[in-house]
């Protein structure tokens, strides 16, 4: 048991699923870097704040609920639940000037959690792994011209890394908290031209975790406590995202975007050891979406599309063996009810609807305010 607690200081990657945030994009299909007329937009593309030319915000709130699987190190699948909910949007936006843009945003782009029932000889735990990302994110949108937009946001994170073993019947807990904090920077432009509307993105972060605190504690009631001070550094992908959206007739809009993933660059060192796994580098993410003005105070949203899932692995780092990846598949819908100056949106996606028996599977309801 003490060498298993010793083992758990080398850090390897550290899971992350990227989060679709807020009601209006979510049900599109997620990633709307060409659409300009709503707040959360801006975080997806900044040049998108300058399609806002009134005093704006939004408050977004999201329920997650589901199911995964991870490989043993014995190359069994074991399956996990996730249960969580939290705000993942809030923001603000005001035009300076005709052509300059200012706004203030919070958002939660990656996340992860997971619970699981473990076994340790006659006695039984609960694992819990909670990680987010939250980002802050001032942006600065300038109008070239009345066709074109660039926005650029500087934008300050803060990653948690929460781990906690409940022994159950004893109030003995291991618990391990992480902090780490770091910058991201986004550049995005958008060109717009009658009923059509195209953008582009790119983001990179870095995040420096400066301490780690860890309590050992045995079923017998015996513990030891220690604090550990780690070198440990990673990147946020290198995101390179385009899409499109086009206005058909008077009621109907499309939305397509595609999204290259890079997250090479995680890397976690003690000891001289580290580890940054090759199978979350080179992900494409696709996602479709269409919105349909049903009347002035009425819309409705569908859309599809993908994240790329790593199966998640209990390994230790320097292993040959690694967890493959595949494809997190969502079906989206959402419901917009606007009663002037306030809009009520809501929107629910799952992966449960079209996920195969080893699939990760997922249900995100999302429901937002914007004025």
């Amino acid at each position: 048991m003490f060498v298993f607690s010793v083992l758990l200081f080398f850090s390897f990657w550290e899971p992350y699923l990227p989060n679709n945030f807020s009601a209006y994009s979510s049900s599109l299909g997620g990633s709307p870097v060409a659409f300009y007329n709503q707040v959360e937009y801006c975080v997806y593309n900044p040049a998108s704040i300058t399609g806002i030319d009134r005093f704006s915000a939004s408050l977004d709130y999201e329920i997650i609920n589901g199911e995964g699987y991870y490989i043993s190190y014995m190359n069994d699948s074991s399956q996990y639940i996730t249960d969580e909910h939290f705000i993942d949007f809030a923001g603000v936006t005001y035009p300076l000037t005709e052509k300059l843009y200012f706004g203030v945003f919070f958002s939660v782009p990656y996340k992860f959690n997971r619970e699981r029932e473990m076994e340790y000889y006659d006695s039984s735990y609960k694992d819990i792994n909670r990680r987010k990302i939250y980002v802050f994110s001032p942006i600065i949108g300038l109008k070239i011209n009345e066709n074109f937009s660039v926005g650029l946001c500087l934008s300050g994170m803060i990653k948690t890394v929460k781990s906690i073993t409940d022994w159950g019947d004893s109030s003995d807990e291991w618990y391990n908290n992480k902090y780490y904090y770091g910058i991201e920077l986004g550049v995005g432009i958008q060109y717009r031209k009658g009923t059509f509307s195209s953008g582009f993105v790119i983001k990179r972060g870095f995040l420096k975790g400066h301490h780690r605190n860890l309590y050992e504690v045995y079923p017998d009631g015996t513990y030891i406590s220690e604090r550990y001070d780690l070198k440990e550094e990673e990147t946020t992908p290198l995101l390179l995202i385009s899409g499109i959206r086009k206005q058909i007739g008077e009621d109907i809009a499309i939305n397509f975007s595609a999204e290259y993933m890079d997250w090479k660059g995680i890397n976690c060192s003690l000891d001289t050891i580290s580890y940054s796994p090759s199978y979350t580098t080179d992900l494409i993410n696709l996602h479709l979406g269409g919105e349909y003005l049903l009347n002035e105070k009425i819309s409705l949203r569908a859309g599809a599309y993908n994240n790329v899932y790593p199966l998640l692995q209990d390994y230790y780092p320097g292993e040959s063996t690694e967890a493959g990846k595949k494809d997190q598949l969502f079906l989206s819908f959402g419901l917009s009810l606007k009663i002037k100056p306030i809009c009520f949106n809501f929107s629910v996606a799952s992966s449960r609807l079209i996920g195969g028996s080893k699939s990760h599977k997922e249900d995100h309801i999302l429901v937002s305010v914007s004025y």
